[in-house]
């Protein structure tokens, strides 16, 4: 028997419902929403969880809640998947819907949104990406780095090393072609080529266009591989490195929020503790590689894994 009761769940959501209608509440009652629906993510069975996600997205509240933009977005996924480029300019702030168009409930809806923590962890990704594209412009002279998964590639906006034009070459690549067509608007200017292809066409490659390079990140990528599919991608990554490249990648951490993205939004990520992370590198012989490092951030909900290979040991360097 969990704490949550099956029978209550109804007159639960019919409760929040009600208090999100109070302008005055919005922002506790829906921080509330949030600890209930982690509590019931956390006891119920998965098959359970799966079918209150339904039964979630089919009363009231889940209207209320498609009220604000971003959730809309997250929900109807426009794209075809979750978590698109666009969504994550949402996330963070860079497109957000003026006030002066939205009621006042909605607004603060989504500005509760955008509060929540994993969606502040979304814009420390951002800012710790343009941070350490920095200070790998420190480390290698005129690097040339390759983003998978690229997005929009939003963090070389921050990036002043890319600015000074400290990077020799800069590779984004992505499934999705309307992503790159922004970042070929937004950031040609800067020397970024942009390249559609897919994750299964890397790893039959075995290795990024682009390579080998110095440097490769991938921040959003890994939440939605499974483990084997991520463990192949890994050594196709390392195999695109130069000897002392470095590979980044991020992943979120078993988190609270992921009971609102997976309720409100139907948006569910794999989530990796710091053993997974380290697991990620099970294919690729341990002579290649530097020590694996993780860093988080301050809530622990999105991990990094930095990775480097040796430089003194003879390396096998791709071929186009």
């Amino acid at each position: 028997m969990t704490i949550v009761d099956i029978r209550t769940i109804d007159w639960e959501l019919d409760e929040h419902h009600h208090d999100l209608s109070d302008p005055k509440s919005i922002q506790v009652t829906y921080n509330r929403l949030c600890d209930w629906l982690a509590q019931c993510r956390a006891e119920l069975p998965p098959a359970a969880w799966h079918e209150f996600c339904h039964r979630f997205r089919e009363h009231p509240l889940a209207d209320m809640l498609c009220r604000d933009p971003f959730i809309v977005r997250a929900l109807t996924k426009p794209r075809g998947y979750a978590g698109d480029a666009v969504l994550l300019d949402m996330a963070y702030r860079l497109h957000e819907p003026s006030t002066q168009h939205l009621d006042p409930i909605t607004a603060l809806l989504n500005q509760a949104t955008l509060n929540r923590p994993a969606i502040k962890a979304a814009r420390w990704r951002r800012r710790t990406l343009s941070e350490q594209l920095d200070h790998y412009a420190t480390r290698y002279a005129n690097p040339t780095m390759v983003s998978v998964a690229a997005g929009h590639l939003r963090e070389i906006a921050d990036s002043q090393s890319v600015h000074d034009g400290l990077y020799a070459d800069i590779w984004a690549l992505d499934q999705d072609r309307e992503s790159l067509d922004v970042i070929d608007h937004d950031y040609r200017h800067l020397g970024v080529h942009t390249q559609q292809t897919s994750v299964a066409e890397i790893i039959a490659a075995g290795h990024t266009p682009g390579a080998p390079t110095d440097i490769i990140t991938s921040s959003g990528l890994y939440d939605y591989l499974d483990r084997y599919t991520a463990a192949t991608l890994t050594t196709a990554l390392i195999n695109s490195l130069r000897p002392g490249g470095t590979l980044l990648i991020a992943n979120v951490a078993p988190f609270q929020d992921a009971a609102l993205l997976e309720a409100a939004m139907d948006w569910f990520l794999i989530e990796r503790t710091a053993t997974q992370m380290l697991q990620l590198l099970d294919h690729v012989p341990k002579a290649r590689i530097s020590k694996p490092t993780l860093f988080s951030d301050s809530n622990h909900i999105v991990t990094f894994l930095e990775v480097s290979a040796k430089s003194g040991i003879p390396w096998p360097v791709p071929s186009e």
